[in-house]
């Protein structure tokens, strides 16, 4: 069996409300995931603090932000419906914890260190943004089921 297991397609008749989903979720992907390079590479003392005012919370909120939107993307594209899934979570990792060492390793060269405790920071907001994703996910996978069942 591969990797990505059965794979399962939506119903018809929401295959609409899927695509307006996966397009607003990418979107969302797209947009953190710019913000997060470009302040990641711009020069000098305040861009490490350019958005909570603390370098280590700033990294972990905004790959908090990029893991949840990464999982939901990687979810939709993979048509994963079972809450014990993990491949959703582990690829939302590896995403963004590729972006974050790619961006550490670049910032050498915008007159900016690269550090580990940077790329752990992004790391741990990563795993916060999936988890948090992961419920939500999850509790909306059984309330559907539920209100299936009851009707």
């Amino acid at each position: 069996m591969s990797i990505l297991g059965r794979v399962s397609f939506p119903r018809r008749q929401h295959l609409n409300r899927s695509k307006i989903t996966l397009a607003v979720e990418t979107a969302g992907l797209a947009a953190v995931t710019i913000t997060i390079s470009v302040l990641s590479l711009i020069s000098g003392p305040a861009a490490s603090r350019a958005i909570i005012g603390n370098d280590k919370l700033s990294h972990m909120a905004g790959y908090a932000a990029l893991g949840f939107f990464a999982f939901f993307v990687i979810r939709k594209l993979f048509y994963v419906k079972r809450i014990g899934d993990i491949r959703s979570g582990l690829l939302a990792l590896l995403y963004s914890t590729a972006l974050g060492g790619i961006l550490e390793l670049l910032q050498q060269y915008t007159g900016r260190q690269p550090e580990i405790a940077d790329l752990l920071a992004d790391v741990g907001g990563s795993l916060i943004g999936i988890i948090i994703a992961w419920i939500t996910s999850s509790a909306a996978i059984m309330i559907s089921r539920n209100s299936r069942q009851n009707h």
